[in-house]
């Protein structure tokens, strides 16, 4: 039996491709290692978000192929899509028609004894095309939380983002497949899904003649008996209306948790980077979820030292970013990346300045967090527990995906929604005790 090793780089969407991949090998005899000196083949699925990300997938490949030279190594994703000519992998494709990379392996496998050529499965992506891959169920997911990708590319084309040029324009799933594959995720004992894609908010503006969108499908998925909660990705702020807001907030099994993409407070920023809101309009959306779901978090995207931002726009940012009081931020340095629009603005600001506007932001995030760890401290809090950690303590997150441990030994509490009530703030999150041994939404 032919043994696999997969190692992924980048977003919540290539994870999901990459247990779809590892599903495929399976159903083809190959068995999952985590030791890379015994794997036949080395799976790589590559990230190029930032310059980091692009070097590491690289870095990842050659490591590869010097850690186990009998291997074929394989390589998949953004990367390789946008270094298609300077790729090392012994197979590789972009991010489309990944499947054909199965045969491909197989193909090579079988041909090792004699010599190991490159092969190149399926390097690029037609940028117009509107057709979803579908790669079936994917049940190769190791937590207690499992991820349904819903869509793929992306048709806003802010100025820093390399991401519409790697994956495509913006192409849905078809309804009913996520519905099958959310009652088979049920069916599998799991009782959370975390709903991604590249753009979730744009679900079925591509399908001509069809009203079906983001909502739909958490209603849809929310039907499924077993499904007790269901998570949303990352969504773009231009795409939140009211009444979206009004249709999530009566939805019962939807965590009310809104990673929300603000990227600056700086309205010029803003529109240097193409965004198409002001902080006008996203404080008014951050105000109507409030309105309408009080107990909601709220998190965001902010990137750090953008081309030409001044200092008084920085200043600006991080005010603006407080007056939100975000439950979490994700702080992003500015990376140029080649071929965007950004890569031509100027003044490019200095490596020094980036790094110390990124930790002003940092220390934003961690006083953010820890004034939201605070507020639920004493309110009951619904937790998926998910993991009996080194120390003993069992952990899982709250709907406002608040990390939450416990001091108990029942192991019957694992793979359940319970009640909480926080107690203290502790590490990461917050540390409390159990209400109920009663299974919530059961």
């Amino acid at each position: 039996m032919f043994k696999l090793f997969v190692q992924t780089l980048g977003c919540k969407v290539n994870s999901y491709e990459s247990d779809a991949l590892t599903d495929c090998f399976r159903e083809r005899g190959f068995e999952l290692t985590q030791d890379y000196a015994q794997a036949d083949v080395f799976l790589i699925n590559t990230c190029t978000v930032t310059a980091e990300a692009d070097r590491k997938s690289r870095q990842m490949i050659r490591r590869a192929k010097k850690r186990a030279p009998h291997a074929v190594v394989a390589a998949m994703g953004c990367q390789v899509e946008m270094n298609v000519e300077k790729c090392e992998a012994d197979v590789f494709v972009g991010t489309k028609d990944r499947i054909k990379i199965v045969d491909e392996v197989v193909s090579l496998l079988l041909q090792r004894l004699n010599s190991l050529r490159s092969v190149k499965a399926s390097p690029s992506i037609d940028r117009k095309s509107c057709d979803y891959q579908e790669y079936g169920s994917v049940v190769a997911q190791d937590s207690e939380r499992a991820f349904i990708k819903i869509q793929d590319g992306c048709d806003r084309f802010c100025s820093y983002c390399i991401i519409p040029y790697a994956r495509g324009r913006s192409r849905s799933r078809s309804f009913e497949n996520i519905i099958s594959e959310a009652r088979m995720l049920s069916a599998s004992g799991y009782k959370e899904v975390v709903i991604t894609g590249i753009n979730i908010c744009a679900y079925g503006l591509d399908f001509p003649g069809e009203s079906v969108s983001l909502v739909d499908v958490v209603r849809g998925i929310a039907d499924c008996k077993g499904i007790h909660r269901i998570r949303l990705g990352s969504m773009e702020p231009m795409y939140l209306s009211k009444s979206v807001i009004e249709n999530f907030s009566g939805i019962e099994k939807l965590c009310k948790h809104f990673h929300i993409s603000l990227q600056s407070g700086s309205d010029r920023v803003l529109n240097a980077m193409n965004r198409h809101y002001d902080t006008g309009f996203f404080k008014e959306l951050v105000l109507e979820i409030k309105r309408l779901m009080p107990e909601a978090s709220i998190t965001t995207d902010i990137i750090a030292g953008f081309p030409s931002e001044t200092r008084e726009e920085h200043e600006e940012s991080l005010s603006f970013a407080a007056s939100c009081s975000f439950s979490k931020i994700h702080v992003f340095p500015y990376s140029s990346r080649k071929g965007t629009l950004a890569e031509q603005l100027t003044p490019v600001v200095s490596p020094e300045i980036i790094k110390s506007r990124t930790e002003d932001f940092l220390e934003l995030a961690r006083l953010s967090h820890q004034v939201y760890a605070m507020s639920r401290i004493g309110c009951q809090e619904n937790v998926l527990v998910e993991l009996r950690e080194k120390d003993g303590l069992l952990s899982g997150y709250s709907e406002g995906y608040l990390r939450v441990y416990l001091q108990s030994g029942d192991d019957r509490l694992l793979s359940n929604v319970i009640q909480v009530i926080p107690e203290a703030l502790f590490l990461d999150g917050v540390i409390g005790k159990t209400m109920s041994y009663e299974v919530v939404n059961s």
